[in-house]
Formats: structure tokens, C-alpha cells, sequence
């Protein structure tokens, strides 16, 4: 029974009362009532049950099985095997930041090798170029062999997926630890696309290192007032719950760690386009004792520490200058 009341205690912690109860109604072919007979641990769950919940919700039953056990579950997170889709990959970040963000008092802690998701959505035309290029370069999509990106090409779908997941994101405390590194890998693929005539035509270049430029601006604004906000939206009344640390040590590689009512779980990056994800108690916990330790001995340059902010993002402008200077 204790393994039936884990289970249903870790998914109330990632979602509210009532949609869980709807969510596990619809699953289960059971009355309201049966549901709530489960979750107060009345009623026993059956194995069929218990198959149909881990299998819908994505846990792992040797989490709840061998807390204790040195062995680690992990499942992909966004992928599950298909052909990558980037509208698809959108949309399931959607689905976990609604989670997230319909959850009081859950954070969100970000180790960042490459600029957070989040921002490159700020811009549609960085949005639009990264996931071009996941699509063609990363995941070699066949009927993108012979394509080029163009600047101008904006989808709508998507477009509005990204609107979506910010205003989302934007309602969560979050705690982010970032380094000089952390446009090196969106600028490697922008000059790559560029020696290899992979744009529909020179301006296409240009124009990425423009909304480059711009997302840093916008970037330091939200680190110099705690809050995000959209690009080009007024940041007034915007939540101060974003705190933004700047370390010279390197990051290995991004990691995310969600922390929600207690419950929490860590993401980490595979393949470059895909997720893996573990609700592992102690192996979450350990991670987030060690991203603290990395903060202690990082500068917090959020809402503080102008001097420092300041010559951070200062670095970042340079590179992306740097690189359009190959242009002229």
C-alpha cells in the first residue's frame, strides 16, 4: 500500500487535485469516487492499474520500488523514439511548463552549456532558426536534405506554442547558472549555416546576429530588474522571481532540475535534441546539492553586482560582433 500512496503523492505534487482526479477517471474506466477510494489508499490499485499509470504519466515503478538503490531509472522525456518534430518537442514543453506553473511554491533550477530554450523563444526568427536546424542538421529530417533557412519563414503554430510556454515559464521562480560559453554552440551553427550556404541569401546571416544582439539586451535587462518578461513587452508588474548566476568554472552540460512541492526531478541533455529525465529521490537530491554548491561559488549578477553584469554581458556582445564581422 505504501508503494500505491508514493505513486499518487508524487503525481499530486505535479498536478492540481482536480484535474489528477479527472485525469485518472478517464484513465482507469472508474467513477470519481473509485478514484478518490484509490488515492486514499481504500481501494487497491491492481497490476493492469498500475501498468496503465506508469505507462501515462511516465514514472517508473523501480523509483518507488528501490529508493534506496544506487541504480538509476531514466525515460526520455520528450523524445519516446519518433522522428523529431520540433512543433511536437514545443508542444510537450508546454505541457510540462503548464504543469509546472499551475503548481504554487515549485521552482525551477537551469545549468546552462547553451542559452536556455526559454530565450531563443523570446525571437521567432532565433526560435524558427533552431529548430531548423534540429530538424536538418541534428536529426537529418530526409525531406530537409536539399533546404534552406530563410529569416522571413515564421510558422504560426509554433509562433503561438512559444507565446504559450513563456507565459508560462515566466510565472516560475527560477534560478539559472550560466557562463561565457553560453552562445558559442547557437553561434557555431549560425556561422555553419553561413560557410555553408545553407541560408536563402546573405541577409539571412546578418539577421540572425542582429536578433542575437537584441536577445542579449533583453536578456541583461531581465538579470538587472529579477524578472522575465517578453521581448518587447513592458516588464512592468512582471514577477521578481528570476535570479540569473554567472561561474568561470565550465558548465559540463545542461541540466534541469524541476523542484515541486518536494517532489523533485532532474532532466538532462542527450543526443542534443533529446531529454532524459529521472524522479530518482536521492539521485534529484544529490543533484541539487551540488548545483547549490556550484552556485555558492558563482556571482549572482540578477538584480545585484552591476559591475559584473555589466562586463558578462558585455562578453557575449563581443563574441557575437566578432563573428559578424566575417561578413563585411
Amino acid at each position: 500500500m505504501s508503494i500505491q500512496v508514493d505513486i499518487f503523492n508524487h503525481l499530486k505534487s505535479t498536478r492540481n487535485d482536480s484535474s489528477l482526479v479527472s485525469e485518472l477517471s478517464d484513465l482507469l474506466s472508474v467513477s470519481i469516487d473509485s478514484v478518490y477510494r484509490r488515492l486514499r489508499g481504500d481501494t487497491d490499485i491492481t497490476l493492469d492499474e498500475l501498468s496503465k499509470i506508469c505507462n501515462h504519466f511516465n514514472i517508473s515503478i523501480d523509483s518507488f520500488l528501490c529508493k534506496n538503490s544506487q541504480k538509476v531509472d531514466f525515460h526520455q522525456a520528450w523524445g519516446n523514439g519518433e522522428e523529431f518534430n520540433y512543433t511536437l518537442y514545443l508542444e510537450r514543453i508546454k505541457g510540462e511548463m503548464e504543469v509546472l506553473s499551475d503548481i504554487p511554491n515549485s521552482r525551477l533550477f537551469y545549468s546552462s552549456k547553451d542559452i536556455p530554450i526559454f530565450y531563443n523563444l523570446l525571437i521567432p526568427e532565433l526560435a524558427e532558426f533552431k529548430g531548423f536546424f534540429w530538424e536538418k542538421s541534428v536529426a537529418q529530417l530526409p525531406h530537409l536534405r536539399q533546404a534552406q533557412f530563410s529569416s522571413k519563414s515564421i510558422d504560426d503554430k509554433r509562433l503561438k506554442l512559444a507565446e504559450e510556454i513563456l507565459n508560462y515559464h515566466n510565472t516560475v521562480e527560477t534560478s539559472e547558472l550560466w557562463n561565457d560559453g553560453v552562445l558559442n554552440s547557437t553561434l557555431n551553427q549560425i556561422q555553419f549555416y553561413n560557410d555553408s550556404g545553407f541560408f536563402t541569401s546573405d541577409d539571412d546571416f546578418i539577421v540572425l546576429l542582429e536578433k542575437m544582439k537584441e536577445l542579449i539586451d533583453h536578456c541583461e535587462i531581465q538579470a538587472e530588474i529579477g524578472c522575465k518578461f517578453k521581448f518587447n513587452e513592458d516588464s512592468d508588474g512582471c514577477k521578481k522571481n528570476y535570479n540569473l548566476y554567472y561561474s568561470d568554472i565550465l558548465i559540463g552540460d545542461n541540466t534541469i532540475i524541476l523542484d515541486i512541492n518536494e517532489q523533485k526531478s532532474v532532466y538532462k541533455a542527450h543526443n542534443i535534441i533529446d531529454n532524459i529525465v529521472t524522479h530518482h529521490q536521492h539521485f534529484c537530491e544529490r543533484t541539487l546539492q551540488m548545483h547549490e554548491k556550484f552556485l555558492s561559488t558563482a556571482t549572482l549578477i540578477s538584480s545585484t553586482n552591476q559591475r559584473e553584469r555589466v562586463r558578462f554581458f558585455n562578453r557575449l556582445r563581443k563574441k557575437v560582433n566578432a563573428l559578424e564581422r566575417l561578413a563585411v
